[in-house]
């Protein structure tokens, strides 16, 4: 269908937008007595006050498939036996493209490291996805690493200080 302008009260735009979720959730729009179903898929902001000053909504249907940006969430952090012996946590990927219906798409993907020890490596394909979601990125990608904490070793350099006089004499 073609496209149709709409305004839209800019103080529930800069709410829902600065609230999280705006790509990810399901928005019934009624417009001139027409209901359409929408998802954002675009947002511009003023370049100074961050304002939301234009959006772009996709019309959706059950058979929609689309590429969508889902967080990570972390389940077991305080069991994690690698974080408990002091290890570092490093997030590769905060959130991860996922292939899924418009009409299914998660709110993030959960990543369980109860039983993580340092040295582990998470990729995509240990973590359940629900079911019809496929990752955009067809390789086996890391999402997170427990890796052993590293200590700098400073020596201490002790400088010794000389007689005057004996390296600049013949100077």
């Amino acid at each position: 269908k073609d496209p149709i302008k709409v305004a839209l009260p800019a103080k529930e735009m800069n709410l829902t937008y600065n609230k999280g979720g705006m790509f990810t959730t399901i928005c019934d729009m009624d417009i001139g007595g027409e209901k359409h179903v929408v998802l954002a898929r675009d947002v511009q902001l003023h370049p100074v006050n961050d304002q939301v000053m234009h959006a772009d909504f996709l019309r959706v249907t059950a058979k929609t498939k689309i590429a969508v940006s889902v967080p990570v969430k972390l389940l077991g952090e305080e069991e994690s036996p690698g974080l408990r012996d002091k290890g570092v946590l490093a997030m590769v990927r905060f959130d991860i493209q996922l292939n899924c219906s418009a009409m299914a798409i998660p709110d993030f993907v959960e990543v369980d490291i109860s039983a993580a020890e340092i040295g582990t490596t998470v990729h995509i394909e240990d973590v359940t996805l629900p079911e019809g979601v496929t990752p955009v990125l067809e390789h086996n990608f890391t999402i997170l690493n427990i890796n052993e904490p590293r200590a700098i070793e400073v020596e201490e350099v002790v400088v010794e200080e000389g007689e005057e006089g004996e390296e600049g004499a013949e100077g």
